[in-house]
């Protein structure tokens, strides 16, 4: 399983991250799922990595639920998350530094440089790129979220 970084497919690209348009196009494009940043405030639900730039609704996260991780920016995000209806259709998570942290429908979510030393069923690691993991190191790993999904596929 590849995981496109803010919707990042061919190496990072500040200009075009998180914006809903390009998370769209690299599905409709790669079949891609998207890391996403999520941001709630007054003003509602944002789409951004270091602020809130892209708004967005709710019912755009419900119709991309099952291609979206959802990396929650704030505890207004992920308390909303959390109490809202139908929690249970998204895949949200909240980290800093922590080397993993567990998503809400149960995937290991590994900090770039963490490894795994045995296979799981649900695992991501994390841009890999930045740590010159070796290729081998992602064996033990279902899936990866990179700013890189292209180079995956070649």
């Amino acid at each position: 399983m590849i995981i496109a970084h803010r919707g990042n497919a061919n190496g990072p690209n500040p200009a075009e991250e998180n914006r809903p348009d390009i998370i769209d196009l690299v599905y409709h494009k790669y079949q891609f799922h998207s890391e996403i940043d999520l941001w709630k405030n007054d003003d509602g639900l944002w789409l951004g990595h270091d602020f809130p730039e892209h708004k967005i609704d709710i019912g755009w996260l419900h119709i991309r639920s099952n291609l979206l991780w959802i990396h929650c920016k704030n505890v207004e995000a992920l308390a909303m998350l959390q109490d809202h209806a139908y929690h249970k259709d998204f895949n949200y998570f909240w980290h800093e530094e922590d080397a993993y942290t567990l998503t809400s429908k149960g995937w290991i979510w590994a900090y770039p440089g963490k490894k795994l030393d045995k296979k799981t069923n649900k695992s991501i690691a994390v841009m890999p790129e930045i740590t010159d993991m070796p290729f081998k190191e992602l064996k033990n790993f279902t899936g990866v979220c990179t700013d890189w999904g292209s180079n995956y596929i070649k």
